[in-house]
């Protein structure tokens, strides 16, 4: 019993590595944007690098993509000259994610939101948001 205590992170999940990864790639400060392998690699010791390599791609590909999505909608309604409320592009954005990376939790569900919308805000998007 002892061991299995000291090796929980042997029975993480790919869902569970997946999400950890996606924290990672959304970390703010010198390693915004950087690789996570080796944190990946720090907190799961047994991945090798081709699983290190895959999660880097699949977390920042989910990223990416997710904020784009955000960015390209709010955008849309800019152009459009409308508005949505905050409740609306939140379950936008949620189904967008969920449908496309069903693997990715509720709290990072939360901070690719809040990530998406620093990018929107800073180019004036937000304002479609009543």
């Amino acid at each position: 019993m002892i061991f299995n205590f000291f090796n929980k992170d042997k029975r993480a999940t790919n869902e569970d590595i997946l999400n950890k990864g996606l924290k990672y790639a959304m970390e703010f400060g010198p390693t915004w944007r950087q690789p996570i392998q080796e944190r990946l690699l720090a907190k799961y010791p047994f991945l090798s690098q081709i699983e290190l390599d895959k999660y880097d791609r699949l977390c920042n590909e989910a990223m990416l993509s997710s904020c784009d999505f955000y960015y390209k909608k709010l955008e849309q309604l800019n152009n459009q000259y409308q508005t949505i409320t905050k409740k609306e592009i939140e379950i936008i954005f949620k189904t967008f994610v969920q449908k496309d990376y069903d693997w990715i939790d509720n709290n990072n569900i939360k901070r690719l939101l809040g990530l998406a919308w620093y990018f929107a805000y800073h180019d004036g998007l937000t304002s479609v948001i009543r």
